[in-house]
């Protein structure tokens, strides 16, 4: 029971994080409104979010669409994640967009998460971003 509080914690925290870059939840975990993501490549995901960036010289709107997961200490021990976050990268939305996945880890935990990102090719390693989640 405790940790799905914690975990329920961590994808407030995330969402938070979201939102504050100006996306908005379209989908997400431990919500009373909104549905829960569905799985992704059979993967368990946390937040789908959606940013609508204004194309000022075109007069349209250019949308990025974002994944957010969290992490926990046992998950970052895990050999299969990497292979989890290859696959979450190869997501494409609608009209064919890329997606970007966030990533929200332990503040404790940050470098060893960096440190097995860095080994990923470098065009995986462009689309995720690390979010340090405090605890």
């Amino acid at each position: 029971m405790i940790k799905s509080q914690i975990k329920k914690i961590r994808v407030e925290k995330l969402v938070d994080h979201l939102l504050s870059r100006g996306y908005i939840t379209l989908s997400r975990k431990y919500s009373k409104y909104l549905p829960p993501p569905q799985p992704i490549y059979g993967y368990d995901v946390d937040v789908i979010a959606k940013y609508d960036e204004p194309k000022f010289n075109h007069f349209r709107y250019e949308r990025k669409v974002a994944i957010g997961i969290t992490l926990s200490d046992e998950d970052l021990n895990n050999p299969a994640l990497l292979d989890k976050l290859i696959q979450l990268t190869k997501v494409h939305s609608k009209y064919n967009r890329k997606v970007t996945v966030f990533v929200g880890v332990p503040g404790n935990q940050i470098i060893k998460a960096d440190m097995l990102i860095s080994t990923l090719d470098e065009e995986v390693k462009n689309k995720i971003k690390l979010i340090p989640l405090s605890e």
